[in-house]
């Protein structure tokens, strides 16, 4: 094969690696970058993989050469901004016209909070949040006066066609443990919606989890707690939930083998022709599961829906590991058809740490495009605190960090469905 194709074949290579999100393939692939795409790919993958300093140098200074602008420039932005918000802040600033959420999100990161307050409010009177709801939750997280937020996440929730939410107590900040809405309970119904949660050490806040399922406008459900053998009062907390409302259900593990294996337990023994999961400290709007079935009940060729999340710190503040965009992909929120997904997709696989990544990509090769749809509307607010599975030191990805361990696993899946997909074994 001539050298120019060969050239041009790597950089289709590293390019469809670097859109799969594996990093560190990616980057093994490129040396200097002659386009402003390989150069967004490199950079933008030697950060993610750890090696932030030469990544930013390499983005900056194709900034400067001007092969990075426009769309490439913006994307090249907001990936490192979790790693370096003061880089992408300067990448940022020659991007015309630019994301005005990316700026205000990194003017907060920087503890700016002066200037983002000014930024979000002036793109706000100028009419950019119905482009970017975020800019509300951006302009909350800079506001202290509890009213004002409160209005603001309202105003946010009305964007997207969503009920307001309330505190339960309005006395402490909004947080996933603190929040209710006045929307009238079980007022559809349908076809019986099991909902998956398994749950470890957390009696403090599972109850409010639970409730907010039990509180859904969607009726026919069943939330099937796998306790996975916590230490603390999580399984009595559940059982006297339990003993109040018979649609949940609590099963134990006597050893803890992880949130996936617990999903799988209870894959194993719902009774409900959808199934979906939440996480034992999250929080679900009251139409999360009527919104998510709407759909599959109006199309037989849909099998799963996907939703949204915004994740929310017990002191009020909205957060995401990459600054921007707060409304993001809710990992655990596949709520699909039981008996189709589970002939032919199976069960979680039983690691640590990110199988809902590896689950959601299988779905979507074995049903292909047509078999799914994502809602984009913020369906959960998820609980952004120390120890959870997200920000665990072990299973978890703190800002500007890297975990190894879901890196490797994310690279490894990736090539064992691309090569699957390569021998044909997703097809029908």
């Amino acid at each position: 094969m001539p050298e120019a194709a060969c050239e041009t074949l790597r950089s289709e290579r590293a390019w469809a690696l670097y859109r799969l999100g594996c990093y560190r393939s990616a980057s093994a692939l490129l040396r200097s970058p002659a386009t402003g795409r390989e150069a967004l790919a490199l950079g933008v993958s030697l950060v993610a993989s750890g090696r932030t300093e030469e990544g930013t140098r390499l983005l900056e200074r194709a900034r400067r050469n001007r092969l990075l602008r426009g769309r490439n420039l913006v994307q090249a932005a907001t990936a490192i901004a979790a790693f370096n918000p003061a880089a992408a802040h300067s990448l940022s600033e020659a991007i015309s016209p630019a994301s005005t959420g990316l700026r205000v999100a990194l003017l907060l990161a920087e503890g700016r909070e002066e200037e983002a307050r000014c930024a979000a409010r002036a793109a706000i009177a100028k009419g950019k949040a119905a482009e970017e709801p975020d800019l509300y939750l951006l302009l909350a997280n800079a506001t202290a006066a509890p009213g004002d937020r409160l209005r603001l996440v309202n105003t946010f929730l009305a964007a997207h066609q969503l009920a307001e939410v309330a505190p339960i107590d309005a006395a402490r900040p909004l947080s996933a443990a603190n929040l209710t809405s006045r929307l009238a309970a079980g007022s559809v119904r349908g076809p019986l919606v099991t909902i998956t949660m398994p749950a470890y050490n957390t009696e403090t806040r599972i109850s409010r989890s639970i409730e907010s399922l039990l509180a859904q406008t969607y009726r026919d459900i069943e939330v099937l707690v796998v306790d996975d053998a916590s230490t603390d009062g999580t399984f009595e907390v559940v059982k006297r939930l339990a003993a109040r409302d018979d649609r949940v259900r609590l099963m134990r593990r006597d050893r803890n083998g992880g949130p996936y294996a617990a999903r799988n337990l209870a894959l194993a023994h719902a009774r409900g022709s959808f199934v979906t999961c939440q996480d034992s400290d999250d929080w679900a709007h009251p139409e999360k599961i009527a919104r998510q079935v709407r759909p599959l009940l109006k199309d037989g060729g849909l099998v799963f829906t996907l939703s949204s999340w915004v994740r929310l710190g017990d002191e009020g503040q909205f957060y995401a590991r990459q600054i921007y965009p707060l409304t993001r992909l809710n990992p655990a929120s596949p709520l699909f058809r039981r008996e189709a997904v589970l002939a032919r997709a199976g069960l979680y696989e039983e690691v640590r740490t990110g199988a809902d990544s590896e689950y959601i990509a299988r779905l979507k090769l074995i049903f292909g495009w047509r078999g799914w749809r994502r809602l984009h509307r913020p369906l959960s607010f998820g609980a952004h605190r120390p120890g959870s599975l997200m920000t665990d030191a072990g299973t978890g990805i703190a800002r500007g960090e890297i975990n190894r361990e879901r890196l490797d696993y994310w690279e490894e899946w990736t090539a064992r469905h691309i090569e699957r997909f390569a021998r044909g074994g997703f097809a029908e």
